[in-house]
């Protein structure tokens, strides 16, 4: 017997990994405690609260657009190259490989969305990939 044999773990999620309402805890007996349901509740109520404020999405009518997804991956991108400091730490640091990932999720979204974009839209894309091929290049030839 071990010192951590005392531990008892309870799993207060409300659903399954299925999405299914959870009726019973993993020894078949009904969970039926109405302070885990409280502690579930208010624990949802804050995360649902802090992803609204930090997202942005108080606004119910806020829709975040295609130019919003690309001008979002190319600022990541700039993070990673090392053009842009992380805003969070406010240190530059690159990550090549990472930078590479994006470029290519940009050209990924490119190849996928030929013949659905507006001109402004096919446009901007084209011209963030330009750019941000142009970086990337410099940044392995250590150039920036």
């Amino acid at each position: 017997m071990t010192e951590h044999d005392d531990i008892k773990v309870n799993d207060k999620r409300r659903f399954k990994a299925d999405d299914d309402l959870k009726a019973d805890n993993r020894n078949g007996e009904e969970d039926s405690s109405m302070d885990d349901r409280q502690d579930i509740d208010a624990s949802d109520q804050g995360t649902k609260n802090m992803h609204e404020q930090a997202d942005g999405m108080s606004n119910p009518n806020f829709k975040i657009s295609f130019v919003d997804l690309i001008n979002s991956l190319a600022g990541t991108t700039l993070i990673q190259l090392g053009a842009v400091a992380d805003p969070q730490t406010n240190v530059i640091k690159k990550d090549i490989d990472a930078a590479k990932q994006t470029i290519d999720i940009l050209e990924l979204l490119k190849e996928k969305t030929t013949g659905n974009l507006n001109n402004d839209e096919s446009m901007m894309l084209d011209n963030v990939l330009f750019d941000l091929r142009m970086r990337y290049v410099l940044v392995l030839e250590g150039k920036k």
